[in-house]
């Protein structure tokens, strides 16, 4: 179809977005508008230019290369605030829709410093919110919710509530903060539910998300589920690191496999640290395994010869074996190396007010109160079974 200049005269009768035309068709009304002088006097014309465009492909989204022509359109008028409101909302909709959601948020922000002072309705928030989930952008999602809890009309609205759960749904760093959370608080089957749902809808869990969820087989004993997990992590691109290798120890040290471990360690591709030989001599001493217990203290005295930590603890394998000769032993290594045990100590508040108890302190100003309740404690231990080796440790 051609058009000379007679025919396409553009009244708005000719450009009534109803009639159904192609993008050609409507790019030659609008360079015939602007050659004519109507288009920057008749803001209608744009309108209804806009609109035409929007209804060209009924059928299909409409391509980036049209959204960006509208956007001229619009940016070379002045239309009145409630067709600038439509405007906003069609294309921020439709370049959430073609998957360009920069372009999304930029359209939002430039409504929101319109000289105009308009304001987002509840179309605009569900498009932007829409946008934000598509792209994992949380911070731009809740920078829109704080609008959204602004504004009485959005705060009711069921729309732009469904996508405010459907974007915080998309979010990667919320399925893991639950994640963990669950893990800290010993729910491992509740990390593992969400670990899986997470997945079942398409968001792929990222490092620290391994590192809750591992945590959580840890704790909860699930020694199949922790190695079947650890060996999923590069399917989703996530390359094992020296926190999932920390926990994979933990896990299998917890559950006694303490020659596992040890092979685990020793083909690590990362150079394992004082944590790591740690988590094996603490599952040593859990497990009274000496022989284990002996490599990884050597390995960690080779580490780090000044850490105490490892000498408390091959003491303790030592003293409930009545191994007392190699506990001496050992004390006496610790004072010519230079050696010295870290003090214990604990916190609790009462009232409002901190106490902070150290071991061996005996200036606290309710020393005496302190030690006489410790004695009490270590009477009744007694009395229900409990020996005196771990005390015995202590003095190291």
């Amino acid at each position: 179809m051609s058009f000379t200049q007679s025919t396409v005269a553009p009244s708005p009768t000719l450009l009534d977005p109803h009639q159904r035309r192609n993008t050609s068709e409507i790019q030659q009304l609008h360079a015939q508008s602007i050659k004519q002088g109507l288009f920057y006097n008749d803001p209608s014309i744009a309108i209804n230019l806009i609109k035409s465009f929007s209804s060209s492909t009924p059928t299909s989204r409409p391509s980036p290369t049209h959204l960006d022509y509208i956007l001229s359109i619009f940016n070379q008028t002045q239309i009145s605030n409630s067709s600038s409101t439509f405007i906003y909302n069609t294309l921020i909709s439709s370049y959430a829709q073609t998957h360009l959601p920069e372009k999304s948020f930029f359209l939002f922000h430039q409504m929101l410093h319109d000289p105009n002072r308009l304001l987002p309705d509840n179309f605009t928030f569900t498009s932007v919110l829409t946008s934000c989930a598509r792209s994992s952008a949380l911070e731009e999602g809740e920078q829109t919710h704080s609008l959204v809890c602004k504004t009485q009309s959005a705060r009711d609205d069921v729309f732009v509530n469904n996508s405010l759960i459907h974007m915080y749904s998309r979010c990667v760093e919320h399925w893991t903060s639950m994640i963990v959370g669950f893990a800290t608080y010993g729910h491992a089957e509740d990390s593992l539910r969400l670990f899986d749902e997470m997945q079942s809808i398409g968001i792929k869990p990222n490092y620290v998300t391994y590192v809750g969820v591992l945590n959580a087989c840890s704790h909860g004993g699930l020694v199949e589920e922790g190695v079947k997990i650890f060996r999923l992590m590069r399917t989703h691109g996530v390359r094992p690191g020296i926190h999932h290798y920390g926990c994979l120890v933990d896990l299998l040290g917890r559950s006694g496999l303490l020659k596992e471990v040890l092979v685990l360690i020793e083909n690590m591709p990362i150079e394992p640290g004082v944590v790591i030989w740690v988590t094996l001599l603490s599952a040593c001493s859990s497990h009274g395994n000496v022989e284990i217990a002996k490599i990884a203290a050597r390995r960690l005295k080779r580490i780090d010869p000044s850490y105490g930590g490892c000498y408390v603890l091959l003491s303790q394998i030592y003293a409930r074996l009545g191994r007392w000769e190699e506990v001496s032993g050992l004390r006496r290594e610790m004072e010519g190396n230079g050696v010295k045990k870290d003090l214990g100590y604990s916190c609790i508040e009462v009232n409002d007010e901190v106490h902070e108890f150290v071991a061996g302190d005996e200036f606290h100003w309710r020393s005496k109160d302190v030690y006489r309740m410790l004695d009490e404690m270590e009477n009744n231990l007694r009395w229900v079974g409990c020996t005196s080796a771990d005390w015995d440790v202590l003095e190291l």
